[in-house]
């Protein structure tokens, strides 16, 4: 029997160009799922939770985007929610049962390969690895791809386009193979750690700067005071910013948003 797993995939529909071939997308996912289903006898596709949100396509269509396609996956086992941003790189076995993880988004699946044993209806022994997805081991399925494009080219009519352009420029590169930040330049130079920068980012990020920057929270207050903007108005920001092109702290001072 072959079991194959995903988890964490949060809208993660479209593959990534990466080293001259496209890494991820649920259209080449498919096409491994379809693979091993024409290869293996008993295969079991289970989906561990957590496919909602992270794209702007998700956002757009409230999460009925990423039900049509998942669908088409074909899941035997799907969990909806089992939140956790603890990463396991190799099997952890709690009580005799191995816990495992493929990554998250698109870019791996998981792979069991279980011996049965049918006489005492057990499992004998098993094999368990992570198969990247990307085009050269992947075939695409042409229809989820298509399917996928139709709500990506309603998204584009909707938001590519350029409102406003700002006068900073951080540049943040993160390695997705060693998972660590290469570098962070500002202006096209690296940042200076005896300096003080203002950046905005989500609340939810900010909770977790300890987890994912190794920062701690109450590391930045010393160094200034902390400041909340918020709205629910989107319509608000896009006037503000269709108006205001190339905004500067220095010039036009903190932007506060009420509903």
């Amino acid at each position: 029997m072959t079991l194959l797993h995903s988890n964490d995939l949060h809208g993660d529909f479209l593959a990534e160009e990466l080293d001259e071939k496209l890494v991820g997308g649920v259209s080449y996912l498919s096409g491994y799922l379809n693979k091993v289903r024409s290869e293996e006898q008993n295969v079991i596709y289970a989906i561990a939770g957590n496919m909602f949100r992270g794209s702007v396509i998700d956002s757009e269509f409230h999460g009925m985007s990423a039900i049509d396609i998942m669908n088409m996956l074909g899941p035997d086992v799907a969990v909806i929610g089992g939140h956790s941003h603890t990463f396991i790189d190799k099997p952890c076995v709690v009580n005799g049962i191995p816990i495992v993880q493929a990554g998250t988004g698109t870019d791996l699946i998981g792979r069991f390969d279980l011996m049965i044993d049918a006489n005492n209806n057990c499992i004998d022994s098993f094999t368990w690895t992570t198969i990247p997805i990307h085009s050269e081991t992947c075939p695409r399925d042409q229809v989820l791809e298509d399917l996928i494009m139709n709500y990506k080219d309603q998204v584009d009519k909707k938001y590519g386009r350029i409102i406003t352009r700002f006068a900073r420029d951080l540049r943040i590169t993160y390695n997705r193979t060693s998972h660590e930040f290469e570098s962070f330049d500002y202006k096209n130079e690296p940042l200076d750690d005896q300096a003080l920068y203002t950046v905005g980012v989500p609340a939810y990020h900010y909770s977790n700067l300890k987890d994912f920057l190794d920062i701690a929270p109450e590391e930045c207050a010393e160094n200034a005071a902390i400041r909340t903007l918020s709205t629910s108005d989107r319509d608000v920001i896009e006037e503000y910013l269709i108006a205001h092109s190339n905004l500067d702290r220095r010039v036009e001072g903190r932007m506060v948003f009420v509903d």
